[in-house]
């Protein structure tokens, strides 16, 4: 009886997300990417930096393994704000991605000493539709300045 009513609440979900077009999912991956050379850094009053920041690479997708923007090229562009004692920073930004056939959404992020967060914010052909969000965390450089970061979150197709 139990996987039955089980079965029901399943199957009662998936007829509500299909009438209405959007689903979501875990998802997860990584960035692989490479510093573009900083345009501008001045010094703020209290002592910390700020600059503008820009990179890019590909965006690999791990989980779900079929998702559309899996393996696409990425351009990232943001200000931070680096402390005085170079040991903490924060900033904003956001980034376009463009697959082999033209087609392009984009996100925005935030970042901390804690890590960041993501956001789709819009897209074009097959990415119209898509949404989602989650955490970030930046790793460390390899030692040709290629990086990246490691995030997780939701993503899916609204409508």
């Amino acid at each position: 009886m139990k996987i039955a009513k089980t079965m029901a609440v399943l199957i009662t979900a998936t007829i509500a997300l299909a009438a209405n077009g959007a689903w979501a999912e875990p998802c997860n991956g990584h960035v692989v990417s490479k510093p573009l050379p900083s345009i501008l850094m001045r010094e703020a009053p209290d002592g910390s930096k700020v600059m503008w920041v820009s990179s890019e690479g590909l965006f690999i997708v791990t989980q779900p393994e079929n998702h559309p923007a899996n393996w696409v090229n990425r351009v990232c562009g943001g200000g931070m704000k680096i402390a005085p004692d170079g040991k903490g920073a924060a900033g904003e930004g956001s980034c376009s991605y463009a697959d082999m056939e033209g087609d392009v959404f984009h996100l925005a992020w935030q970042l901390s000493s804690d890590g960041g967060t993501w956001q789709v914010t819009d897209g074009t052909g097959k990415f119209e539709k898509m949404s989602g969000g989650g955490t970030f965390k930046p790793r460390e450089r390899y030692d040709n300045l290629w990086g990246g970061s490691t995030w997780e979150g939701e993503c899916g197709f609204d409508g």
